[in-house]
């Protein structure tokens, strides 16, 4: 293919690729920066495990409740099945940056507050590196912590005077998991392609737990934990495209994520002294499948299922038995299995036309997700069923329109979140979301001539 453009064109044409990488890295670069960073979190949730765990979603997906498994397109970037790199269109590089606004309100029993937040959520890249070979480099949140809240109770009366002692109880966390991936997909013959991603996880989680009391001959006592995190991830992908006539196309998909220990060590603090849980945490198994049935190239329906196996893994936990006795270690028990069902719709009024509002796409979602971590049930202290997730999305994709084919667009979500707690008198979470994605799709691979 060879096209003829004017110097001043080709200038622009190069102008918008400068721009698209510096926004691309300046976006990617706090990913990368001190975990100590506002997580975007506020939930108290994010206390149990490793936190509350991110989800791979792009620009496309992100109105779609997440769904990827079995979709494959040659203008997206899906990290969630790595084989679907092997789709992206042979002419195209791509950038895909995503950021996210947050509203949050908590609710326990008559009292409520609220938080607003903002976080970058991903940055990825992807393009064709040989005809039937497509690669994709990405960074994303894999699990994010940030929470404070406070109690008070009274306790009894005080020895120096007859006023009755309160005890005040602080919880605060902050960091979370990052994680960036390299990955290829290659399709061996035209209906089957094959993927896998392999990734480096980092992250630092520190937890504070206080008690302080009113009368100030009541010694006042701190906890603090912390782990130091590094690990790796692999990922492996299968896609299979099944032709329906001549207008239609069913995509079935699976994937897998490796289990391991993450060999690395929790401390806990209690004053000056301090107790080190080694091989302190590990990452589940996770399969997942899915499928999604495309008419016209104008409307695409999905549907994923995945199962992440975390009531096999460890996490550190603090026990206390009747006789006061303490003991931090690394046990089984504290987490569950954890599946996510999802389901997405996409609709495109024509696939080619006239009018800008022609190639506009509408898009909708709904998931469920189980939770993974048992937490302290209220009263007691024992654990049990943490909160369900049900997330409802909604948005559009909006192309922008250029001398080049208006290959670029704006991906545009609302997304509605609860949070519903197991049992009565935990905290009910709602989160209101505007999450906004800049896909740069510009045809790298072009042959040009200036005239």
């Amino acid at each position: 293919m060879q096209q003829f453009v004017s110097e001043t064109t080709l200038h622009s044409f190069l102008m918008t690729i400068k721009k698209a990488l510096i926004t691309a890295l300046a976006a990617a670069l706090p990913l990368f920066s001190a975990t100590a960073q506002d997580t975007g979190i506020t939930s108290p949730y994010s206390r149990y495990g490793l936190g509350l765990q991110g989800h791979s979603q792009t620009g496309f997906n992100s109105s779609m409740a997440g769904v990827g498994i079995g979709t494959a397109r040659g203008n997206e970037v899906n990290p969630l099945n790595p084989a679907s790199y092997a789709r992206i269109d042979s002419l195209s590089f791509i950038f895909d940056i995503g950021a996210s606004l947050q509203r949050s309100r908590y609710v326990s029993g008559k009292a409520h507050v609220g938080a607003t937040t903002a976080t970058l959520d991903y940055a990825t890249i992807g393009w064709k590196a040989a005809r039937h070979l497509g690669m994709s480099l990405g960074v994303m949140p894999f699990s994010r912590v940030g929470y404070s809240t406070a109690s008070s109770k009274t306790i009894s009366e005080s020895y120096s005077h007859s006023d009755d002692v309160s005890a005040t109880s602080t919880y605060n966390g902050s960091g979370g998991l990052h994680k960036v991936y390299l990955g290829a997909g290659w399709m061996p013959c035209r209906y089957i392609s094959v993927g896998a991603n392999a990734g480096f996880l980092w992250g630092e989680i520190n937890h504070v737990s206080s008690i302080t009391y009113s009368d100030a001959s009541v010694a006042s006592s701190t906890r603090a934990y912390y782990s130091k995190i590094r690990s790796y991830t692999v990922d492996a992908g299968l896609q299979a495209y099944i032709p329906l006539g001549k207008t239609d196309r069913l995509t079935l998909g699976a994937n897998y994520s490796l289990g391991h220990d993450v060999n690395r060590e929790a401390l806990m603090t209690v004053g000056t002294d301090s107790s080190t849980v080694g091989n302190a945490y590990q990452l589940p198994h996770t399969i997942g499948a899915g499928l999604s049935w495309e008419h016209k190239g104008r409307m695409r329906i999905a549907a994923d299922y995945e199962l992440q196996k975390w009531g096999e893994c460890r996490s550190p936990w603090l026990s206390i038995d009747a006789q006061g006795n303490e003991t931090f270690a690394a046990t089984t028990g504290n987490l569950r299995d954890s599946h996510r069902m999802a389901f997405g719709f996409e609709y495109r009024p024509m696939k080619k036309g006239t009018k800008w509002s022609e190639y506009v796409t509408y898009r909708c979602g709904f998931a469920l997700t189980t939770p993974y971590a048992n937490v302290v049930k209220s009263g007691t202290s024992t654990l049990d069923k943490g909160p369900t997730s049900y997330l409802a999305t909604a948005g559009v994709n909006l192309p922008i329109m250029n001398v080049f084919g208006g290959r670029c667009s704006v991906n545009a979500a609302l997304q509605y979140e609860r949070i519903q707690p197991a049992f009565a008198g935990q905290i009910k979470e709602n989160y209101f979301r505007l999450c906004i994605g800049v896909n740069f799709n510009e045809e790298w691979f072009t042959k040009w001539k200036v005239r």
